[in-house]
């Protein structure tokens, strides 16, 4: 037995306006992909003022070295860690930052939002090194003589060549912020629904 559906205009009209709005209730409009792109920068935030990885683990202290150069440099010793100018902070939390990345791709049935930062080119592999933590390779983070003077100190005390500089992940969130991102969405997708049952 074979069973055959044809629809009518009327019904074809309503099963693409079903699956038009389907579509729409996954795919972000500008508007909220801001908002939602905002709950993610927050959460970087976070980690920076509370000078801990996405997962609550404390960042590792600054070195005596590190602390000594700072102080030098007129910043304070010890804290904030990783913030001496703000413009890492800034080029993953500030929207309008020459090094912030932000991007929305539609998908079908959904929305990518790429919220993060690229290092600048004065300092490739910044980023990576005070996330992930490994040893220098050049000049420190950029900085010639800085990373010069580095060098000639601790090569004048027997040192390994280079600078081992501990992980302190701040990219990612913690689980409030993932809890906030999520309720952000979640609420953009039932409003979308509400408007969808009316």
């Amino acid at each position: 037995m074979q069973a055959t559906v044809e629809f009518t205009q009327e019904s074809q009209a309503r099963w693409d306006a079903t699956w038009r709005d389907l579509e729409q209730l996954a795919a972000l409009g500008k508007r909220e992909a801001a908002l939602i792109a905002d709950a993610g920068r927050r959460g970087v935030a976070r980690n920076f003022e509370r000078e801990e990885s996405p997962d609550g683990t404390p960042w590792h202290p600054l070195a005596v070295f590190t602390q000594r150069e700072r102080t030098r440099l007129g910043f304070a010793a010890q804290h904030p860690i990783l913030h001496r100018t703000g413009d890492l902070l800034r080029s993953f939390t500030e929207a309008g930052h020459p090094q912030h990345v932000y991007e929305k791709i539609d998908y079908h049935f959904g929305t990518l939002l790429l919220v993060g930062a690229r290092d600048n080119p004065r300092t490739p592999g910044r980023i990576a090194l005070l996330n992930a933590g490994g040893v220098t390779t050049g000049p420190l983070l950029g900085m010639p003589e800085q990373g010069r003077a580095l060098e000639r100190y601790m090569n004048r005390g027997g040192f390994a060549r280079g600078y081992n500089v501990p992980a302190r992940p701040f990219v990612g969130w913690s689980d409030a912020a993932v809890a906030q991102v999520d309720a952000q969405a979640r609420a953009v997708v039932n409003q979308r629904v509400e408007r969808a049952g009316r």
